[in-house]
C-alpha cells in the first residue's frame, strides 16, 4: 500500500485498460509444454535433477 501512495495512489491507474485473460480448462490449463516427437537433444529429468544436485 505505502508503494501505491508513492506512486500517487491507485486512483492514479485507474486510466489503464486491463485486458482479461481467457479461463482455460483441462488440459490447456496445464502449464505444461507440447510433447516432442522426437527424443535427440532432449533433457530427461535425471538431467535437470542433476543440474541442481
Amino acid at each position: 500500500m505505502r508503494m501505491m501512495e508513492i506512486w500517487g495512489g491507485v486512483e492514479s491507474f485507474s486510466y489503464i485498460d486491463v485486458d482479461e485473460r481467457a479461463v482455460r480448462e483441462g488440459d490447456a490449463a496445464l502449464l505444461n509444454g507440447p510433447a516432442l516427437d522426437a527424443d535427440d537433444d532432449v533433457a530427461s529429468q535425471d538431467d535437470i535433477g542433476a543440474l541442481f544436485a
